[in-house]
């Protein structure tokens, strides 16, 4: 008789996946943390290692998609603060706007 993968794993692939489309944030982080307890199930025996590929893929989306938005905030609100301020420089030096 074989063994099918948890509704857990499953879940965490579902999540993982979601992630990239509909809800980045939400979706990343219920992906992480159903898919390291799913992983921790199957490692303690608990859980059908059947779903052990499924757990990890969706862990693994989950915090990729959960590192690419943090690097895009950062990314943003530096450019959201310095892009002015080089901007104003160049204006200045070129002699189009008042020294503030």
């Amino acid at each position: 008789m074989s063994q099918s993968a948890s509704g857990q794993a499953i879940a965490a692939l579902i999540a993982g996946i979601t992630s990239w489309f509909l809800f980045p944030v939400i979706g990343g982080i219920v992906a992480v943390i159903l898919g390291k307890m799913e992983l921790n199930a199957i490692a303690s025996g608990k859980s059908s290692p059947a779903g052990q590929s499924l757990a990890q893929v969706g862990f693994w989306l989950g915090a990729i998609n959960l590192v690419l938005t943090v690097v895009g905030c950062v990314v943003s609100a530096l450019i959201a603060i310095f892009v002015p301020a080089i901007f104003t420089a160049i204006m200045v030096g070129l002699g189009f706007a008042a020294q503030v």
